[in-house]
């Protein structure tokens, strides 16, 4: 009986287990043969702070992050000079992030997880060796299937972000 009883209980709780969270799939190389969407992101959005970044120009020393369904949006938060290279957003998101953070990182790893009514972005980041003591704005993209536009928290490992004061 003692075991048929903790079958049960067992049983009910596995079947009233939930789990919001629902993962993003990650990008097969959707854009792995197009070298030219490639280089204009790598140059006019370099790891960290350069003359040549051409996003968040008024933003610098925060943390922002877009996702972008469209040439438009895209096209509203580029300052450069060059042209855009042409993204087919039907069925890709384009993200675009920057972090301030206390040390230079190299961004290992980037997850775009889905809880409820807002996405949870999870960047495993590596620091350099020569960096202690100075603050970078860290730049960082990826292109992932299409996604909707949801309020974004960032979960960084480990965390260099600086705490901006009001």
């Amino acid at each position: 009986m003692r075991k048929i009883l903790f079958l049960t209980c067992f049983l009910t709780v596995i079947s009233c287990e939930r789990n919001d969270t629902v993962e993003v799939d990650e990008p097969k190389d959707v854009f792995a043969s197009d070298d030219s969407i490639t280089s204009f992101l790598s140059s006019e959005l370099p790891v960290y702070l350069e003359e040549s970044a051409s996003f968040f120009v008024n933003e610098r020393n925060s943390n922002n992050i877009y996702l972008i369904n469209s040439m438009e949006e895209l096209k509203s938060i580029y300052s450069g000079t060059k042209e855009l290279p042409n993204i087919d957003f039907s069925d890709k998101t384009l993200l675009i992030g920057q972090r301030y953070v206390a040390r230079e990182c190299n961004v290992l790893k980037q997850e775009l997880i889905r809880q409820e009514e807002k996405y949870i972005l999870v960047l495993d980041v590596e620091p350099t060796d020569w960096s202690w003591c100075m603050a970078f704005d860290m730049y960082f993209w990826k292109i992932f299937p299409k996604v909707e536009t949801l309020p974004i928290e960032v979960e960084m490992t480990p965390d260099y972000t600086v705490i901006l004061q009001e």
